[in-house]
């Protein structure tokens, strides 16, 4: 084996380490998500029953989810907080720093 060969064995082992920590980083991350997922799908459950044992309905629900999604002005089953500039009075992403339709400032 020439030194050429050592060096080049060096970096993809260098390299194989890396990926190696770097998917165990991953399916880290992945697990911790999945925990809060299922602690998540537990309140939501709890949440329900108890809003059934107290007499409201899930059409009831199901139209507050509806209002709570339209808040930011689109039906995509996603939840963003929105502000209303008071410059033109639209709804943008709290997470501009300006309004995206005047450029106001925010």
């Amino acid at each position: 084996m020439n030194h050429h060969d050592f060096l080049r064995n060096d970096q993809v082992n260098e390299l194989s380490s890396k990926q190696r920590k770097q998917e165990r980083k991953a399916a880290t991350e992945f697990d911790d998500l999945n925990n809060k997922l299922e602690r998540l799908n537990l309140y939501v459950l709890a949440l329900g029953e108890l809003l059934g044992d107290l007499g409201v309905s899930k059409e009831t629900i199901e139209k507050k989810i509806e209002e709570i999604d339209l808040r930011d002005g689109k039906r995509d089953g996603k939840f963003s907080e929105v502000s209303i500039c008071t410059n033109c009075r639209r709804k943008t992403a709290v997470s501009r720093p300006y309004c995206m339709y005047c450029g106001a400032s925010f």
